[in-house]
């Protein structure tokens, strides 16, 4: 039989919530990172979830493997059990594919994000040039659709902003 594998082998909030529960069968032990009680499911069930978050990378023989990309960028694959070796082979039976796990790869300039490049500007701004009047226009219907996907489920109403302080 096929090992099953489970959301705390990739640690992530949307699959532990929304789709593992609606793909699985059935709890039990994961074949992957032996977390125990959880509900498990077969990898390639995932394939088409994985397949539209790995074509945001692009084949580079200077570039990294997908697993360190998907560790990297995505936090993905962060149960202790998780290594590289245990990481690959989860997500080439995922993909179905176990050359694709060796090869070296690079996010694709394609999916350059002017919205992220704008979070970023503005972020570098807050922390380190202007803190209190911004140079770029906070986009208020855009942050408010952010933090629509924070992931408390109990945030307060009103939002104080914090001081570094750099003295004791």
């Amino acid at each position: 039989m096929a090992k099953l594998c489970c959301h705390a082998c990739f640690g992530d909030r949307g699959l532990r919530r929304d789709i593992i529960p609606t793909l699985s069968a059935g709890d039990g032990v994961c074949g992957y990172c032996a977390t125990a009680d959880v509900p498990l499911v077969e990898p390639i069930a995932l394939r088409d979830v994985f397949e539209l978050l790995v074509s945001v990378y692009e084949p580079n023989p200077a570039g990294k493997t997908l697993v360190d990309w998907l560790k990297a960028d995505w936090d993905l694959f962060s149960h202790p059990a998780m290594d590289a070796a245990h990481a690959k082979e989860l997500l080439s039976d995922i993909l179905d594919d176990g050359e694709i796990v060796r090869q070296k790869f690079s996010p694709s300039a394609v999916y350059h994000s002017e919205a992220l490049a704008r979070w970023e500007t503005l972020r570098d701004e807050l922390m380190w040039k202007n803190r209190y009047f911004l140079d770029e226009v906070l986009d208020t219907d855009r942050l408010e659709e952010l933090l629509s996907h924070l992931p408390a489920d109990d945030m307060p109403k009103t939002w104080y902003r914090a001081r570094i302080l750099d003295r004791d």
